[in-house]
């Protein structure tokens, strides 16, 4: 037996919606973002709401840092090829080109898996 992901238990309650009353529908989703609340702490290995949301939205920033600055580099280099004039047309095609975004340093899982390494590390020396 598979377990239902949160998105495919949000559907299921909206298809439900029509044998539910509204205030059970409602506690049903309730249900659902608390599972899911709990689901992203789980996976931010952490207590914290407010904590666990703050890494989702830094995680989200930087992915969307990253697709900019290889957008930019994609420029950069039709800017290389074409010195004279870039025709408007070739900066519109190298943005829609999705290459994989090069791997510059750790991801912010990376960073809080050694945060909670170094931190494990020091307080078991106390």
């Amino acid at each position: 037996m598979t377990v239902p992901t949160i998105a495919q238990l949000r559907n299921l309650a909206d298809r439900a919606r029509k044998g539910l009353t509204d205030t059970e529908a409602d506690r049903l989703l309730e249900g659902i973002d608390r599972l899911h609340d709990y689901e992203n702490r789980i996976t931010w290995d952490t207590t914290c709401g407010s904590c666990a949301r703050i890494l989702d939205s830094a995680y989200a920033e930087t992915v969307r840092a990253e697709q900019a600055e290889a957008a930019l580099a994609r420029i950069a280099a039709l800017a290389d090829k074409h010195p004279v004039g870039i025709d408007t047309a070739l900066i519109h095609e190298a943005l829609a080109t999705a290459e994989p975004v090069p791997d510059d340093g750790p991801s912010v899982r990376d960073c809080a898996a050694d945060d909670r390494a170094h931190w494990t590390q020091k307080y078991a020396g106390e």
